[in-house]
């Protein structure tokens, strides 16, 4: 179920959110979850991306804290120019986590 959440916003922030609400016919609270859930997965993306990027997770794992499967998180590797290191002892460490419950 959903929760109500509260919080003091700029009223430059609060002007674009009614803009945007106007021109796609949407309520200030409808466009502020879409802004919001946008906001979480470019932050969940980001962190998978750093955590691989400074090898702190493999891709499955960092697929995992990215929310994505491991083809699409490929794709955003690629987009931001990491390139993927990848040996059998990353697929070892990978198929020991797929294989956790």
């Amino acid at each position: 179920m959903a929760e109500t959440v509260s919080g003091r916003l700029p009223p430059d922030l609060l002007r674009d959110l009614d803009r945007l609400g106007r021109a796609s016919g949407k309520s200030r609270s409808q466009v502020l979850r879409e802004v919001v859930q946008r906001g979480l997965a470019a932050a969940l993306l980001d962190r998978g991306l750093e955590a691989y990027r400074r090898r702190e997770a493999t891709l499955g794992r960092a697929a995992e804290m990215a929310g994505l499967p491991v083809t699409a998180f490929i794709d955003e590797l690629r987009r931001a120019g990491i390139l993927r290191d990848y040996d059998t002892a990353d697929l070892r460490r990978d198929l020991e986590w797929a294989r956790q419950p």
